[in-house]
């Protein structure tokens, strides 16, 4: 049974007080100078529980910290999933995965583990920002406070302006929220010397080559070597889903103007199901790997189809021309750092793109993929 609202409300005010009660008697509401990074090997902490494409897009800072300090060990606290995202990125020293308990509690055994790290920063990697006519990270949660306060770490940092920001011994105050979300991210660099206005906003994924070779592997009952098109039809998030019928009618549009491309559809756990009957209905070949594998099909395809999600991210990452759907006021989330077609859907979700529309922007992105290959090859 539920919490009602009420309740809710006033079991949120009352761990408020608390929360602040106990940051006075430990710490007091001390706030310290920016420290010279550049002796020693100070070791930091970013703590970043989201999304997969959410952290992918928080790599730009972490790696923009290391160029700029590179004296400094980079650990990641995060989910699983993203934690598997994160792997083998050589800026940071250690991923650290955790499954939350109820409110994104930590375990126990995983405060233990931060305390003993003594880390000599930790970051709260949780930012601000209004999306889908919500807003998120608007308060520091209970759990992070007592997270940053057990940890023992002598600077604190994050992002001033928010409930419970008295936590931080650094807040940061960022001037770019309107500024693409890697980019208002990374004003949490400010603090080692990170620059967001010149900061390179691509997202990083570090594949190995037998990760890649398990995504030619995955690709390879298409068949021939003409251009790919990888469409994801994957999202948990209701307002970025696309319908099937719609998906459908836009690749056989496709198809029949370029017949020569080997389609693939992909999808993450539980969507076996769709994605096999829409491989079947066009003609496609139908995927539904692990993640890093999933990954490695996006840097073997020409070009990704693909809801505002991870996926997109990921191209961004691996340099995969993208064409994404995304619901109109998601400007700030559109992957970086790569060619890309971006569609904005009206009315909060991206069911009211037509398949025509798409069809153009994927034929368009063919078009351009196969000029730049072209170009290449004449070179």
């Amino acid at each position: 049974m539920s919490t009602p609202p009420a309740l809710k409300e006033l079991e949120r005010k009352t761990k408020g007080v608390l929360v602040r009660l106990l940051g006075l008697v430990l710490v007091g509401v001390r706030r310290r100078a920016v420290p010279d990074w550049s002796s020693g090997t100070p070791r930091v902490l970013f703590i970043r529980h989201d999304g997969i494409g959410d952290v992918l897009m928080s790599t730009p800072l972490l790696r923009a910290i290391a160029r700029a300090r590179p004296n400094i060990a980079i650990d990641v606290l995060t989910f699983p999933g993203p934690a598997e995202a994160l792997r083998g990125l050589p800026f940071l020293r250690d991923v650290h995965a955790f499954s939350p308990g109820r409110r994104l509690t930590y375990p126990r055994e995983m405060i233990a583990r931060i305390r003993r790290e003594r880390y000599d920063a930790i970051i709260d990697g949780t930012v601000r920002r209004f999306v889908d006519g919500k807003e998120f990270g608007g308060r520091v949660k209970a759990a992070m406070v007592l997270l940053l306060l057990a940890s023992r770490a002598r600077h604190r940092i994050g992002m001033a302006g928010r409930e419970n920001d008295f936590v931080y011994t650094i807040p940061v105050r960022a001037s770019n929220e309107r500024a693409h979300h890697s980019r208002y991210t990374a004003s949490l660099g400010l603090p080692f010397g990170v620059d967001p206005s010149t900061m390179d906003p691509q997202p990083a994924v570090a594949l190995t080559a037998e990760e890649l070779d398990e995504g030619e592997r995955a690709w390879a009952p298409a068949g021939g070597d003409a251009p790919r098109l990888l469409v994801n039809i994957s999202s948990l998030n209701d307002c970025r889903r696309w319908d099937d019928g719609a998906y459908a009618t836009a690749l056989r549009a496709v198809r029949r103007q370029r017949p020569d491309v080997r389609i693939g559809i992909i999808g993450g756990p539980g969507d076996e199901v769709r994605a096999t009957a829409l491989a079947r209905s066009v003609g496609a070949i139908a995927m539904v790997p692990p993640l890093r594998v999933a990954f490695a099909t996006v840097a073997k395809a020409s070009v990704l189809l693909t809801p505002d999600t991870s996926m997109g991210h990921a191209a961004a990452a691996l340099g995969t021309p993208v064409v994404v759907m995304l619901p109109t006021g998601h400007e700030p989330l559109v992957p970086a750092g790569v060619e890309g077609i971006h569609l904005f859907g009206e009315g909060g979700q991206i069911r009211s793109l037509p398949a025509e529309r798409v069809e153009r922007a994927v034929l368009e992105m063919l078009t351009r993929v196969t000029r730049l290959s072209s170009a290449s090859t004449a070179r």
